[in-house]
C-alpha cells in the first residue's frame, strides 16, 4: 500500500509538470498565431486554431507511441 502510494505521489507530479510544460506551449503557440493573424482576427478565432493546433500535435504524439 505505501508503494501505490508513492507512486500515485510521482504520478501526480508528472502530471502536473505536463500540464504546466502545455499550459506554456498553448500560450507560446497563442502568441506565435496572434503574430501571423495579426490584430485582424478576432481572440475567439485564435483560440479556435490553437485548440485545433494543440489537438493535432497531441494526436500525433499518441500515433508515435
Amino acid at each position: 500500500m505505501l508503494v501505490s502510494l508513492e507512486l500515485m505521489s510521482r504520478l501526480r507530479d508528472v502530471i502536473d509538470a505536463l500540464s504546466d510544460r502545455v499550459s506554456k506551449l498553448e500560450d507560446y503557440k497563442l502568441k506565435a498565431l496572434e503574430t501571423r493573424l495579426g490584430n485582424d482576427a478576432p481572440p475567439a478565432s485564435a483560440q479556435m486554431v490553437l485548440r485545433m493546433l494543440v489537438l493535432r500535435e497531441l494526436q500525433s504524439r499518441a500515433e508515435t507511441r
